[in-house]
């Protein structure tokens, strides 16, 4: 019989948990208690059950204060406050890039918070049923895994649906640890099945049962769950001691007190390369800067032109300041905490005459006076990586009879297919790109040594038909299944806006 074996003494992991852990530090272990009427044997005579509730007796300052903390030790940008002008309860996110384990880390937190503070209630939310059933289901296979860490401690862990409303009531009964995975469209309408008064409630509504718990609210891929209105209306609904929200790709940061990204994960060789590439925004890869001038005077430095918000009025005013390069230069802080600019800093200043540039973030390069210009080389030199990548593991697997295909995430579909039909602005430079490349000799030859593949990689691999080596993939396209099939079939480049 096959069993998995986990890795329990991963640093960044154990990082991540201990974030968490250390945002309550000075908080008592302890739970509180409620009382409901669990059913009604006659008019007079009536059953009243005990509820378990998690309780913490931290005010928001002593939070903030830990927060600070937090953020200070792994080099984040500190929040200016802890609530934000969505939720007034404590949001945190934590971003882990895709393939680090980020289900497995805010599995083991949830026990690690029951172990450290006596938390036992926490309900994991996801964008769609397929995830609910895949968080279940690393739950159940971890189950053996974290009952030898935790031999204490007893957790039931369901995924919720209407047709097991009766695990509701247990959710809210148990003193063990409780954890329901329920997706956002279970909860976020009126006509919800958990939003109905119920008689086996005793005429309550099934969410009321979860409320009164002050569950620990985890958000598995936010960007995703709660982006609407009506949707962080229903995440409120839950009434949550706290929220820690996990992914790879946030759409917005509440109190970053962990960062995984890319970058770090490559550099600390969690992953072997960086395969999916994002552009934001109107296609640049930073918020808006401007290098005005760099000096090789006192240190390196330079002149930076940045929106600043105006803390009164919350206007965005272009402003000149001065930047060198004896500290980390957050562009937040230097921004008056404008949102553009968050988790932004100049890591390094090039003085060099006819040559003046600034690095952001360790991999974004903004030249004197060529902005515009230096965001295409960027996503030009993101294609052309791609492409080099892709051939050289292609010329490897094809041999193995294993299909290779390579992602690249555009920010607007009319870059890839403008509304006439014809070839986007980054369709040409894919183009240029690959041609350059297939007609490098040391990539040639590492095809041309696959003998048995000739015809295959005289009609695909290496075709100077670039027309049949990539496709586009957008969201507007997603009622036509064939194209998309059809392109994980033949293709090697899928570029996609979500």
């Amino acid at each position: 019989m096959l069993k998995l074996i986990f890795d329990a003494d991963q640093e960044y992991q154990e990082k991540a948990i201990q974030s968490v852990l250390d945002l309550f530090t000075g908080a008592e272990r302890g739970v509180s208690h409620f009382s409901f009427i669990s059913s009604s044997r006659e008019l007079t005579d009536t059953v009243t059950d005990l509820g378990y509730a998690n309780r913490l007796d931290l005010i928001p300052d002593d939070i903030y204060k830990n927060t600070l903390k937090v953020q200070d030790k792994n080099s984040l940008d500190r929040s200016s406050k802890l609530f934000d002008n969505t939720y007034e309860i404590p949001n945190f996110s934590i971003e882990m890039e895709t393939g680090t384990g980020k289900t497995y880390v805010y599995t083991r937190s949830i026990l690690e918070l029951n172990a450290r503070y006596g938390f036992t209630k926490f309900t994991i939310v996801v964008p769609s049923i397929a995830i609910k059933e895949g968080v279940k289901k690393s739950l159940d296979i971890t189950r053996d895994h974290f009952k030898a860490l935790y031999p204490q401690s007893n957790y039931n862990a369901f995924s919720y649906g209407s047709s097991n409303l009766q695990s509701v009531k247990q959710f809210a009964t148990s003193n063990n640890i409780e954890i329901m995975i329920i997706n956002i469209a279970s909860f976020n309408k009126d006509t919800n099945i958990i939003n109905q008064e119920y008689d086996k409630f005793d005429g309550r509504k099934p969410l009321e049962f979860i409320r009164d718990t002050r569950p620990v609210v985890i958000i598995d891929e936010p960007q995703s769950v709660d982006n609407t209105e009506k949707s962080q209306n229903s995440i409120k609904s839950l009434n949550p001691l706290f929220i820690l929200r996990y992914s790879a790709t946030h759409r917005e940061t509440y109190n970053l007190i962990y960062r995984l990204g890319p970058i770090e994960a490559y550099n600390t060789g969690l992953v072997k390369g960086i395969e999916v590439l994002s552009i934001s925004g109107d296609g640049r890869k930073v918020a808006p800067i401007e290098l005005i001038s760099t000096s090789d005077k006192n240190g390196y430095s330079a002149k930076i032109k940045i929106n600043v918000l105006n803390p009164k009025t919350a206007a965005k005013e272009a402003k000149t300041i001065s930047v060198n390069n004896h500290k980390r230069n957050s562009l937040f802080t230097l921004s008056q905490e404008n949102s553009e600019y968050k988790n932004l800093f100049i890591s390094d200043i090039c003085t060099q005459t006819d040559n003046e540039f600034i690095v952001i973030n360790e991999q974004t390069v903004i030249r004197k006076g060529v902005q515009e210009k230096e965001d295409l080389d960027n996503i030009r030199v993101q294609i052309n990586a791609t492409i080099e990548t892709h051939l050289k593991k292609e010329a490897v697997l094809l041999k193995q009879g294993i299909k290779v295909l390579s992602l690249i995430f555009i920010d607007e579909v009319k870059k890839y297919r403008s509304e006439d039909a014809s070839n986007g602005e980054y369709i040409k430079l894919f183009q240029e790109e690959y041609l350059k490349l297939i007609n490098k000799p040391a990539l040639r030859e590492l095809f041309t040594e696959h003998t048995d593949y000739e015809k295959q990689l005289k009609a695909f691999a290496l075709t100077d038909d670039t027309d049949k080596v990539h496709r586009g993939y957008f969201s507007q396209d997603k009622k036509d299944s064939k194209i998309l099939r059809e392109t994980l079939r033949t293709m090697k480049v899928l570029m996609i806006s979500l």
